[in-house]
């Protein structure tokens, strides 16, 4: 079973889980942790405890919300002793929905790469596409 475990500084990653539940229904196999705020001040313990926790044969698919951030650079730790977990950071709610539908089965190091390549996952610049707009319409 794929398993996701959304990793954050305060609660910005229960905000983005109840975001995810309101767009796309309840998830078992996901799972948050804000981190430094409400006494979670031991990241390098609580995301361990989760990782140890993890069933045999399963996958976690970990994502955190910066890149070089305390959270970030604790998961990395413990995915280069860990088999079956990977880690994705700068997380957004496409992202998130993406890789939550993404197909059972298959090589899921590839299947996230994808989805982060995706122009779906990207941070847009919107004035851009309104000036892309303007550019076809004098045409």
């Amino acid at each position: 079973m794929r398993r996701f475990l959304i990793a954050t500084h305060t609660h910005f990653a229960q905000g983005i889980s109840e975001c995810i539940e309101l767009l796309s229904g309840e998830h078992e196999n996901v799972e948050v942790l804000c981190l430094y705020v409400d006494g979670n001040d031991d990241a390098e313990a609580l995301l361990a405890s989760r990782v140890e926790a993890l069933p045999e044969g399963d996958e976690l698919i970990i994502c955190t919300d910066i890149l070089g951030g305390s959270v970030n650079n604790e998961c990395l730790k413990l995915i280069q002793r860990t088999c079956g977990v990977f880690l994705i950071t700068n997380t957004n709610l496409p992202l998130l929905l993406q890789l939550l539908f993404m197909p059972e089965g298959g090589d899921t190091a590839q299947l996230i790469r994808d989805i982060v390549a995706a122009d779906e996952t990207r941070v847009t610049f919107c004035n851009d596409l309104l000036s892309d707009e303007d550019d076809e319409e004098e045409f």
